[in-house]
């Protein structure tokens, strides 16, 4: 798969990810997850199922209240996984944070 084909991918992600419907997961109960303040989200939409995530990056050096991102989704009919821009999962993390957070 080359960068071009790569990028439809995440631009299809990009479009679908108004209609997924967020659910937090328990994974940010655990130990590590605290320690580093993090949230954790998966989701399912268009034939993807979406996991991403969020975290406090102060102890690698950015200022206070700093946030790290990160995600991923499959979709198995396609026989596709894929990691996520650092944008992509910030954007992701912003609605699955407004839909699950009251």
């Amino acid at each position: 798969m080359n960068a071009e084909d790569m990028q439809l991918i995440l631009d299809e992600i990009e479009a679908l990810l108004p209609e997924v419907n967020w659910t937090r997961d328990a994974k940010d109960q655990e130990p590590e997850a605290k320690m580093h303040d993090a949230r954790f989200f998966t989701g399912e939409a268009g034939g993807w199922k979406l996991v991403i995530t969020d975290f406090d990056i102060t102890d690698q050096g950015f200022a206070p209240g700093s946030r790290g991102y990160d995600g991923a989704g499959n979709n198995l009919s396609k026989g596709i996984v894929i990691h996520f821009t650092r944008e992509l999962a910030a954007k992701a993390i912003a609605l699955a944070r407004a839909a699950t957070e009251h």
